[in-house]
């Protein structure tokens, strides 16, 4: 009944969309219509609690002429011509109008019962406005069939003081309920209120007619319908008792036809139909234009399927025959139809759509693997008696073509995505996949059912020194026929083992330098090899690096200062940016010969005709310094000895027209010493 309630603010709010505008939210719902000269005003309350009211308090109506009404705008409540000396209630319990109108119309006692029934609602609230709002429904549904009902109950009112060609405006107000608001209905006798329905068809059975029309543009301007029947074309009267209503289940928000079927007296005799649409006001639409239909025996011509074989496995040969008593006479064509299973759907083939009245058999040149055959007989009147379905099974000997284009990939967690073109073949039933490490292997299915797509999800260990993984597909039909294996893709494994690392084999010095001997990585795929030299509380040094074909086993690092200890790590390196490292033993750099100083220089001053060396101190305790001195032509002797707290030396012996060269080398504290520096050359 909620359903009913909102369809009809929905149906009366139509008829004033050109004015809505200028109203405010309605609780009563009004509709107005104009017919033969008489204004016709139906309104609907907008809730059980405003129907209540009603009832109680009655109606007022006030009429407007349309352009009075637009000038008053907002203010025209209350300055139209009031139709209602009184309000308009229901008509009284005990008024004898009651009794007649019930023995005439079957929804009067309905009403009656819901306007003074005093049945006691349920306690609970959701079941009781359940129960209002069904009392409610059925009072106002049974008043749209009857608008004398709808009069007696105090909702239908007609105005004959109506000036023809004027449009008026209708307000009705609940009385003494201000805070409800008016309803209002525009009245304009250029609008059809009663349009005629559109041509309707008709089907003619077996002693009975399907009639149907489409509501859809005249379904707002009726409560109901009236089929009505004619013999002659002419004379026409209605068949239907209660009107065909239109009505719209959850499974039909697209409905727009109605239908009705209507028992016929004999079979062969034409009929004529026609519809007319009852409006909300009590008076009958146009009538829609006739359509003529026969009745007609049950069409029992029903084939039957008495051969279907393939002699080659690549035809089917079909023969029927027919009831013996058909005369042949009514029967038009004969139609062989195919589907792929018993309950359709089920396809004209084409070349068999119109075979002659005489034929019983057919050959189908091109049958699918599985065929599910039938004939229809088709009579001169278009009606159609099927055969039962007959089953053709082809043998299939051939198997599918192998899957192409198989490619994928592989994720850092070990999961494979595979993707391949799908197979082209009707009879398809599924895929499998098949994998293996290395092709000299057999491959092993890890499809534990067919797949019914071209793709598939693998997960593969990554913690192995396999880096390669082949897969390989095959197709497989619907009698489980294998195609060859696809060519077989190759991936990679994300790699995530480390090279195996290098051993240091020996990490010894000699007088000048540190001498690293070690055994390489055997891992095929390392990149490259740092060597790096670490002391204490400093970052590791990096030394060299070695390429991944670079055979080097040993390395001598002359650049080591002397004095400390260190280790050595080889850092190996693959293509995939794994890593592992090998440490050799500490080397205590104690060398007896330690490199040359460094920062040497020899420079003459012109003005005290003097040469100065300067030299920068190295690491380690120095003990002195021992300066030698060659003149040209001369060899190198010790010239002068220095503490080891000095850091450059002043030669006054000098003349000119000489060329001096000097070296420097310091003797440590330890014993050791370093290699002479090299010559630094004066001339003077």
């Amino acid at each position: 009944m909620r359903h009913y309630q909102l369809s009809m603010k929905k149906f009366l709010t139509l008829a004033v969309i050109g004015l809505a505008q200028i109203m405010h939210a309605q609780d009563v719902f009004v509709r107005a219509a104009i017919h033969n000269d008489t204004a016709f005003i139906r309104w609907v309350p907008g809730s059980y609690e405003v129907w209540k009211t009603g009832i109680a308090q009655g109606y007022r109506v006030e009429r407007f002429t349309l352009d009075a009404y637009m000038d008053l705008g907002a203010n025209a409540a209350g300055k139209g011509t009031l139709l209602t000396t009184e309000p308009l209630k229901p008509l009284a319990k005990a008024d004898q109008a009651w009794n007649t109108l019930k023995q005439r119309e079957p929804f009067a006692a309905l009403v009656y019962e819901e306007i003074y029934s005093s049945k006691p609602l349920p306690a609970d609230a959701a079941k009781r406005k359940t129960a209002q709002e069904i009392s409610f429904g059925y009072a106002m549904k049974a008043c749209d069939y009857s608008p004398a009902v709808a009069a007696a109950h105090g909702l239908l009112i007609k105005d004959a003081n109506v000036q023809r060609g004027e449009v008026y405006v209708y307000l009705v107000y609940v009385n003494n309920s201000p805070a409800l608001k008016p309803g209002m209905g525009k009245a304009d006798p250029k609008a059809n209120a009663a349009p005629a329905v559109a041509r309707p068809s008709a089907r003619g059975g077996n002693r009975f007619a399907m009639i149907g029309f489409d509501a859809a543009a005249t379904r707002n301007a009726f409560a109901g319908y009236i089929i009505e029947r004619s013999v002659d074309s002419v004379r026409f009267e209605r068949m239907n008792k209660n009107l065909l209503v239109f009505a719209v289940s959850d499974a039909e928000q697209n409905k727009t036809e109605l239908y009705y079927k209507d028992s016929l007296p004999q079979n062969g005799k034409p009929y004529w139909y026609r519809v007319r649409g009852w409006s909300y006001f009590g008076f009958e639409g146009a009538p829609s234009p006739a359509v003529r239909v026969r009745g007609k025996e049950e069409w029992t011509a029903y084939p039957e399927i008495d051969t279907c074989f393939s002699a080659d496995n690549k035809t089917a040969q079909l023969r029927w025959k027919i009831p013996a008593t058909l005369n042949t006479q009514q029967l038009k064509y004969f139609a062989v139809m195919r589907g792929s299973n018993a309950g359709g759907p089920f396809t004209a083939i084409k070349n068999a759509a119109t075979l002659p009245p005489g034929t019983t058999q057919f050959t189908d040149a091109a049958p699918a693997f599985t065929n599910y055959y039938m004939v229809a007989a088709i009579s001169n009147e278009g009606d159609t008696a099927f055969s039962y379905p007959a089953l053709l099974q082809l043998a299939d000997e051939e198997p599918p073509a192998a899957p192409e284009n198989i490619s994928g990939t592989i994720d850092s967690n070990g999961v494979v995505q595979l993707r391949w073109n799908a197979v082209n073949t009707s009879d398809l039933r599924g895929y499998r996949v098949f994998r293996c490490n290395h092709l000299q292997e057999e491959f092993v299915e890890i499809t534990d059912s067919l797949l019914t797509q071209a793709s598939f999800r693998d997960s593969i260990a990554t913690q192995t020194l396999t880096r390669d993984v082949f897969y390989t597909v095959r197709a497989v039909d619907r009698v489980y026929n294998n195609s060859p294996n696809a060519t077989p893709v190759r991936l990679n494994r994300p790699d995530k083992i480390a090279p195996v690392a290098p051993v240091f084999v020996s990490a010894t010095h000699n007088d000048s330098a540190i001498v690293l001997k070690w055994i390489r990585s055997h891992s095929s795929d390392v990149r490259e090899v740092k060597l790096l030299r670490i002391t204490n509380n400093q970052p590791p040094a990096l030394v060299n690096t070695f390429a991944a074909k670079d055979t080097t086993t040993h390395y001598t690092d002359t650049q080591a200062p002397a004095g400390a200890d260190y280790t050595y790590q080889l850092v190996c390196t693959d293509s995939a940016g794994n890593r592992s490292t090998a440490t050799s033993p500490q080397v205590m750099f104690r060398p007896r010969i330690h490199p040359a100083l460094k920062e040497v220089k020899a420079q003459l001053n012109e003005e005290t005709k003097h040469i100065t060396l300067t030299w920068a101190a190295p690491a380690g305790p120095v003990d002195r310094y021992i300066i030698y001195r060659a003149t040209e032509n001369q060899p190198m002797r010790t010239y002068e000895t220095l503490p080891g707290d000095a850091n450059s030396f002043t030669d006054k012996q000098i003349s000119p027209g000489n060329v001096y060269e000097y070296r420097i080398k310091a003797v440590y504290k330890s014993g050791a010493e370093t290699v002479l520096s090299p010559g630094r050359v004066v001339k003077f």
